[in-house]
């Protein structure tokens, strides 16, 4: 039998994915991972609000930016089953342990790392460069392997330690970077200090060069600097990939424009335009829709038919402009990463021989809702099992 050294760089949840697949098919070999001390495992603990979100039931290709990678073979419920992690999913069809402890995911991984002998690290890797060998320097050692992966994250959460190491790394073996992006993050944009804290469900579609890119219902919350809420995440991330266009919002998808409309004119006529909001929405919020299309807040009585027509037009289309991305420390993940043209579908680098990459560091981004989780573990798991 071949004997393998392999040096993993980061210890979240696809690094240490790759060494438990590899160590168990490769008992004989060694493996150690690098990560810095006081910062190990923040991030995955930090997931679902500490819930970890770890996959989805709904989970296919589509789910993600691009389709290069196969991972569909990977069975999330027989891997975490292997750990001793008990699996449960929601209505959403989000996929947590059983008893909602991200600490516990981070503890089953590095407890099956101990049983099978993996060394964990905690030095900060400063270079890694090839001659005959890879070498790992280390601020406190230097390191030789035969086989090294680099899977440190990107530079989303970065107060959570992932810095965008792993780029600089890459880089170091002639490997190109993908423009990089906060994806699955707020948006910015002015307008809406007034309604901070108010929060609204609607149909959310995302418009570009004035064609429909995605829609989702889901929940938007205003900020003092913009909006934020999970389909404002998807929204980022796909603005991020093309460019930052326009949000339509739709408050009251169930209906249509006529039905809502009705509504209104069969009301008590005696009633302001301003009282439709009762039962309906915020009244600051009503009020910011009728201000920005230009709708009579109290002069407006009722009998005005084409008012109500304007008026539900607006609730069902009410338009959004100006956006720039947030902050990495904001981000969930990266939108871009290390070019896929220069990485096989096996995730192993077409320049280097023997590295390879896995994870968050790729330029793959998912939706939110446990797809990015799920590619970082599958995609450590099945690099293991091709080394």
């Amino acid at each position: 039998m071949i004997y393998l050294k392999l040096g993993i760089i980061g210890a979240g949840p696809s690094g240490l994915a790759c060494a438990i697949s590899f160590k168990r098919k490769n008992k004989n070999s060694e493996v150690i991972i690098f990560d810095k001390k006081n910062k190990f495992g923040k991030k995955l603990k930090a997931s679902g609000n500490g819930k970890c979100n770890i996959s989805n039931i709904n989970f296919d290709d589509v789910s993600y930016n691009n389709h290069y990678f196969d991972i569909a073979s990977f069975n999330i419920f027989d891997f975490c089953k292997s750990l001793g992690i008990m699996l449960k999913s929601d209505s959403s069809g989000r996929i947590y342990p059983y008893n909602e402890q991200s600490s516990d995911v981070l503890d089953a991984l590095t407890l099956e790392c101990h049983l099978l002998g993996i060394k964990i690290v905690f030095e900060e890797v400063l270079e890694a460069k090839k001659d005959n060998l890879f070498v790992v320097k280390t601020t406190d050692n230097n390191y030789e392997f035969t086989h090294l992966v680099i899977a440190c994250g990107s530079k989303a959460s970065s107060k959570l330690g992932t810095n965008g190491d792993g780029y600089r790394l890459a880089l170091a073996f002639n490997h190109h970077i993908t423009r990089i992006l906060p994806g699955l993050a707020p948006l910015k944009c002015e307008g809406f200090k007034e309604l901070s804290g108010i929060r609204a469900k609607c149909n959310l579609k995302v418009m570009i060069d004035g064609e429909l890119k995605y829609q989702e219902n889901g929940e938007i919350q205003f900020k003092e600097d913009g909006i934020s809420g999970i389909c404002v995440f998807q929204a980022a991330s796909i603005f991020a990939r093309n460019k930052y266009d326009s949000l339509v919002l739709d408050f009251f998808p169930d209906l249509k424009v006529d039905e809502l409309s009705n509504y209104f004119k069969n009301a008590n006529d005696d009633l302001y335009l301003d009282s439709c909001a009762f039962g309906f929405m915020n009244k600051l919020l009503f009020k910011k829709i009728m201000d920005d299309s230009n709708i009579s807040y109290r002069s407006i009585k009722k009998g005005d038919f084409k008012e109500f027509d304007k008026l539900s037009y607006a609730l069902k289309n009410y338009e959004i402009h100006g956006f720039s991305p947030s902050s990495f420390d904001n981000a969930q993940v990266c939108v871009g990463g290390i070019s896929l043209d220069e990485v096989t579908n096996k995730f192993q680098s077409k320049l280097v021989d023997n590295l390879y990459f896995c994870g968050e560091v790729l330029d793959v981004d998912g939706l939110s809702g446990g797809y990015n989780i799920h590619f970082a573990l599958a995609s450590g798991y099945l690099l293991g099992e091709e080394i």
